[in-house]
C-alpha cells in the first residue's frame, strides 16, 4: 500500500458512515478520509472538487434499491476513469449488468459481511491496488447489458408496465419485450420475479 490513500466515503446512514470510518481508521492507518458527503448531490460535488485516490460509496439508486445509480457511475467514469470506486452495498442484482465501460475499476463489498470478511475485502483492495477489480455477485451474467437493455429492465423491475416503458423510451412495446428477453437471458433469469428474488 502507498504511504497514504485519500478516500472519499459516502454512506447515507450517519451511524453506518461513522462506524465504517472508525473501522477503516482502526484497521488501515494509512487511509486518509478526505471527505464524507451525506447526500448523492454532495458526492457529485466532492468528486469534482476534491483530490482523492478512491471512493467508497453506497451506489444504490435512492428510488430503487435494486438498481445501481447509473448516472453517478457515468459521471465518475467520465471524470475519474483512472481512479478506483468501491461500491459498498447490499449487492443489487444489476450491478454487473451495467455497461462494461462503466464497471472498469469498480469493486463490490457487501456491507452485511462479518467484520473479519470486511477487513479482508478492504485489505485485498488497499494492499494489492489492483488495476481492475470486481467481485462476483450471486448469479452468472452471460454478457453485459446495453444501455437500452439496462433502461428497460430497470423500469420493469420498478413495476412499470411494458406499455409505460415503451412510451417513456419512445420505442414500441415489441421492442421493449425484445430488450427484456435479451437482458433476462444475459442475467440468467427466466422472469422478473427471479431477478428480484436474487438480490
Amino acid at each position: 500500500m502507498r504511504d497514504s490513500l485519500a478516500v472519499v466515503l459516502h454512506e447515507p446512514c450517519m451511524f453506518i458512515r461513522f462506524s465504517l470510518r472508525m473501522f477503516l481508521e482502526e484497521h488501515f492507518p494509512n487511509l486518509v478520509i478526505v471527505s464524507m458527503p451525506d447526500t448523492v448531490d454532495e458526492l457529485y460535488n466532492t468528486i469534482l472538487s476534491v483530490d482523492f485516490d478512491l471512493v467508497i460509496t453506497d451506489l444504490c439508486n435512492p428510488r430503487n434499491r435494486l438498481v445501481p445509480n447509473i448516472s453517478f457511475l457515468d459521471a465518475f467514469h467520465y471524470y475519474h476513469r483512472q481512479k478506483k470506486l468501491i461500491y459498498w452495498g447490499d449487492s443489487p442484482t444489476l450491478l454487473h449488468s451495467c455497461p462494461k465501460e462503466l464497471m472498469k475499476g469498480v469493486c463490490f463489498i457487501n456491507k452485511n459481511s462479518r467484520l473479519e470478511q470486511l477487513r479482508q475485502n478492504f485489505s485485498d483492495i488497499f494492499l494489492h491496488d489492483a488495476a481492475d477489480f470486481t467481485n462476483p455477485l450471486p448469479f452468472t451474467v452471460r454478457g453485459h447489458l446495453t444501455r437500452r437493455e439496462m433502461a428497460v429492465i430497470s423500469n420493469l423491475v420498478q413495476g412499470r408496465s411494458v406499455t409505460d416503458v415503451a412510451s417513456m423510451l419512445f420505442i414500441s412495446a415489441k421492442t421493449v419485450n425484445v430488450h427484456k428477453r435479451n437482458a433476462m437471458k444475459k442475467l440468467g433469469v427466466r422472469s422478473l420475479g427471479d431477478l428480484i428474488s436474487r438480490r
